[in-house]
């Protein structure tokens, strides 16, 4: 669709514009990798140069490898909705790790969120349980993280985002599984039976 548009307003036909989509598309996608790179490295003892390094090489390293067989996976998917899917799958984790780690930031990072996690549902599901699985891990792994002894360098408020979140997630789970809802027909669809 967006293709479509761009192509509209340009007055050309959509194949004659491929290789710009291409490059746009892919760029979006390195630049959300890279900054979720640098994000991640945030806490470890690095400073801002080995951040910057890590960051490029894993880059780097995602675009000659990521992709499937002989096709890389910032070329061929460039043109289909699964590329900007994962930009927003990146996104959607770097949001909600913000409002667990940064006190200072709001709950519409959650929120926020939560819509890409929907957005990326309508368009391909496999993107969205991919975000949801990240956005889970880190929730608990947050919330575990404090009642370690690592716990008492963190802000009061994120502690208790932290918790709340953590546990939040916990009981939606346990819900899930005494309620006995089958994940499978919400993923796959109603093909599984």
């Amino acid at each position: 669709f967006l293709h479509g548009v761009a192509a509209e307003l340009l007055g050309v036909h959509p194949l004659f514009i491929v290789r710009e989509v291409t490059l746009d598309t892919s760029s979006i996608f390195i630049f959300v990798y890279y900054q979720f790179v640098f994000r991640i490295t945030e806490n470890l003892e690095m400073a801002h140069k080995q951040r910057v390094a890590v960051a490029i090489l894993a880059t780097g390293l995602m675009v000659v490898s990521y992709g499937v067989a002989t096709f890389s996976y910032i070329r061929y998917y460039a043109y289909f909705p699964h590329i900007l899917n994962m930009a927003l799958a990146f996104s959607s984790v770097l949001l909600a790790m913000d409002y667990l780690e940064r006190p200072e930031k709001k709950w519409w990072c959650f929120g926020w969120a939560a819509v890409l996690v929907g957005i990326m549902f309508l368009v391909n599901r496999q993107e969205a349980v991919f975000a949801f699985t990240m956005i889970v891990g880190i929730s608990v792994l947050r919330l575990l993280r404090t009642y370690n002894s690592s716990s008492r360098g963190i802000h009061p408020k994120a502690l208790n985002r932290s918790r709340v979140v953590g546990y939040s997630v916990l009981a939606l789970i346990a819900l899930g599984i005494v309620l006995g809802y089958d994940l499978r027909h919400l993923i796959i669809g109603s093909e599984a039976t």
